[in-house]
Parts: structure tokens; sequence; C-alpha cells
């Protein structure tokens, strides 16, 4: 019997055995949009290669199997290869995690201002990728205003101090490239 043959085996085996979980993973990363609110793509974007990504959301019928998992899991991640606030469903999906599960996520931050509600009730910590220290250096790799990301930022602050809140708690990330070498030091 050669390896494909046995791995066969041992997939029909397995069909009929229910998977019976005996731990589950303390942190999970789930990617829930291709979807992106910024068109060009970033400079750095895998969109730029030219790969045919197949174009998703999570949806309501994933959102129901996946659940039970990530509800064991102290930490879920929800990324992609696009703005999560872009996902039709990332508040269905926030919404039927228990509250013991920190909810995180990487944003462009442009959109934040239209979901401010349900970021604070919702989201644990938000990364937000900026990727420059200056205007014009964002709009060279993003294509966009970055004083926009900024009084997003600044508002999820204001409305954290108005509800007493510490979440979601915030960082700020950049990617390094030749593009912003010389912000590194503002970005810092």
């Amino acid at each position: 019997m050669n390896v494909l043959e046995n791995h066969k085996l041992n997939q029909d085996e397995y069909k009929e055995k229910a998977l019976v979980l005996k731990s589950t993973p303390p942190s999970l990363e789930i990617g829930i949009t291709y979807f992106c609110n910024i068109n060009p793509p970033c400079v750095m974007c895998s969109k730029n290669l030219g790969l045919d990504f197949k174009r998703y959301n999570i949806d309501k019928d994933i959102i129901d199997k996946i659940i039970p998992i990530i509800n064991q899991s102290k930490r879920v991640a929800l990324y992609g290869n696009g703005e999560p606030l872009m996902c039709k469903d990332l508040f269905t999906l926030t919404e039927s995690i228990n509250k013991e599960t920190n909810v995180v996520f990487n944003s462009n931050g442009l959109l934040v201002h239209k979901h401010i509600d349900n970021i604070l009730k919702y989201i644990s910590h938000i990364n937000f990728s900026i990727d420059a220290a200056t205007p014009e250096t964002y709009f060279k790799i993003r294509h966009n205003d970055l004083n926009v990301v900024i009084s997003n930022i600044k508002l999820i602050n204001e409305y954290k101090k108005r509800l007493n809140q510490d979440t979601p708690k915030i960082s700020i990330n950049m990617t390094l490239m030749l593009e912003n070498m010389k912000d590194i030091p503002a970005f810092i």
C-alpha cells in the first residue's frame, strides 16, 4: 500500500467518527473579508501582485458554525486581506461572541466614525495600520487622508472617556517600506 492509499484510508476512517475537540485554542485568527474601502489598493497590498483572490465576506452560516469554538477562546483576531469594517456581518459575529473573549482587529481607520457605537460595544482592541507619520507619505502609500484616521482615533478616545470605559485599546503600526523610511522617527 502506498502513502496515498494509506492517507485515503485514514480520511475514510475519520469521516465515520465525530470530531471531538479535547481542548480549544486560546487565541484564534479568522479571515473575515477580502473587501476594502481603499481603491486603488495600498502600495503594499497583495492585490497589487495580480493574484486572483476569491472575494469573500464571512456570513451567518459560517458564524453559526464557528461561534462555539470562538466562545471557548480567550482572544479572537478578525483579519483578512481587507478592511474588517467592510464585512457586512462583522457586528453580527461580534455580538455572538461572549464577553470573556477579547475581540481584536486591524483597521485602516477610515470607516471608524460610521461604526463607533458597535466598536465601543464589542471590540477589545483595534490596531490601526497607518504606515506613515505625514499626510504626504500616507497619501503615497494609502491614497487617502491621514487626518481622517487621526480624527477617528481621537473620536474613539473621546467616546471612551465620555463612557468611562477603557476599551477598545488602541495601537498603531507601520509596515516598513522604502516609501516611509524617512517617517520612522516622527512615527515613533
